[in-house]
């Protein structure tokens, strides 16, 4: 009888479950939306570091600095100090990526429209961004690096690597704009890819696919080949000390030495 009635009551724990998460999530979005209008509260602080996983969590470890985000906001934590982007001037809405550069003192972040915006990194607040980044190009971008001059975007659904100027901004004056494509590396449409690393020394690029295949690019053969399977990871990071990946899921991490 107990078993009968916890098996018909579990569908409806599951349903308050999603409820409170989903209200909770409702509840921070508007609040960071309206930062700077009011105070931001150590539960949404703690949700948005929560729900930063996949190319949503970056780490430069040789910094020591982590970088959370959500939907329409973003945190940076250096051991104790915590620093928010977000708020109506920041104009961030559907996040799915972000890469930290702190040596450039910049934060780039991709949206779910393929919008490129380019934050400074130590004027963090209710601010917008230092530059804008629009091309069509850039529908079904899933994760964003940059190296020396270039910005690099991975396109899963056109399966492209795409190349353009670090500088690229969309609202400059028309000389000053350099947002058209530079160079594309066209990708095997046998993979379905989801994060993506620059080695910040040599310039390699290495690619993640859902099914956990790591490929590194052949600059000689000008292809990319496989070099890891069955890795059980959701994103990339590249430690420039170390010389090697770092591989995450939302509960684990782990090193992948390369040279």
């Amino acid at each position: 009888m107990i078993r009968k009635i916890l098996k018909s009551t579990y569908p409806l724990l599951i349903l308050m479950i999603s409820i409170k998460a989903y209200s909770q999530q409702a509840h921070c979005e508007k609040v960071f939306a309206n930062f700077g209008q009011e105070e931001i509260q150590s539960d949404c602080l703690n949700y948005l570091k929560g729900k930063a996983i996949g190319n949503l969590y970056r780490l430069d470890n040789d910094l020591n600095k982590e970088v959370f985000a959500t939907s329409n906001s973003i945190l940076v934590k250096e051991n104790d100090h915590e620093e928010l982007l977000a708020g109506e001037a920041t104009r961030l809405k559907n996040i799915i990526a972000l890469r930290p550069q702190f040596s450039k003192k910049e934060i780039i972040v991709l949206l779910e429209n393929g919008d490129v915006y380019t934050y400074l990194s130590h004027i963090l607040g209710n601010v917008g961004p230092k530059r804008t980044l629009k091309n069509t190009e850039l529908y079904g971008a899933v994760d964003v690096d940059a190296f020396e001059s270039s910005l690099l975007v991975l396109n899963n659904a056109t399966k492209r690597l795409l190349f353009f100027k670090r500088e690229a901004n969309s609202h400059a004056q028309e000389s000053h704009r350099f947002d058209q494509l530079e160079r594309l590396i066209e990708l095997s449409p046998h993979y379905e890819y989801q994060s993506m690393s620059v080695d910040s020394v040599s310039g390699l690029i290495y690619l993640l696919t859902t099914k956990g295949e790591l490929l590194e690019w052949i600059k000689d053969k000008e292809t990319f080949k496989v070099i890891r399977q069955g890795l059980t990871a959701d994103s990339l990071d590249f430690n420039s000390i170390k010389g090697a990946l770092i591989l995450r899921t939302p509960s684990s991490e782990e090193e992948l030495k390369l040279r």
